[in-house]
């Protein structure tokens, strides 16, 4: 309950800089005054909220998984129907509300050299990298439960896990794309 608390609190002021951040760029798009660089300051705050909601996200996904496997199935009647409850209403909080994560914008890159440029660079790939690795665990996590789901018949639980399960495939497959952006071979 902390931990969505927490990413309830910071929810709005990441997505408060999100809206700031595609203003500036839309304006700047217009002005070509000005270039939007990783140096500016509100772009550094929300990748600092955006990490912090990952962990968030991380610790409430752990703790729903141990949830459901440490408690004594079977031995309360409907205790695996409430541990099931409590893991589907995770899934559906975690998929509600990350699916802002990933409308932060990128910064243009510049020069394309074959290495990773700068310290900014190698956090941006270490942060890229570690939501990549949540978004693949949450992937199998959800074709688990679509498995699951299919076999208890619950079609429409299912049909709500395929389309998350899409979603998140989309998103993993745009984060590869945007490690291959900073990482040239």
């Amino acid at each position: 309950m902390e931990h969505k608390k927490k990413a309830l609190i910071l929810l709005p002021d990441f997505n408060n800089l999100l809206v700031k951040l595609r203003y500036i760029i839309r304006t700047l798009i217009f002005s070509s005054s000005k270039s939007f660089t990783v140096n500016d300051d509100d772009y550094q705050t929300s990748i600092i909220r955006r990490q912090e909601l990952l962990d968030c996200f991380a610790d409430i996904d752990r703790i729903s998984k141990q949830i459901k496997t440490s408690c004594a199935s079977g031995s309360i009647p409907g205790t695996r129907k409430l541990e099931d409850n409590i893991y589907f209403s995770t899934i559906q909080f975690l998929q509600t509300h990350m699916f802002t994560l990933q409308l932060l914008p990128s910064p243009k890159q510049k020069d394309t050299k074959s290495r990773v440029r700068s310290a900014q660079d190698q956090a941006s790939v270490q942060s890229l990298k570690k939501e990549l690795d949540v978004l693949i665990e949450q992937s199998k996590q959800v074709e688990t439960y679509l498995v699951e789901a299919t076999s208890r018949r619950k079609f429409e639980d299912a049909q709500m896990l395929k389309e998350s399960l899409d979603e998140i495939g989309i998103e993993i497959s745009r984060m590869q794309k945007e490690l291959e952006g900073y990482i040239q071979h």
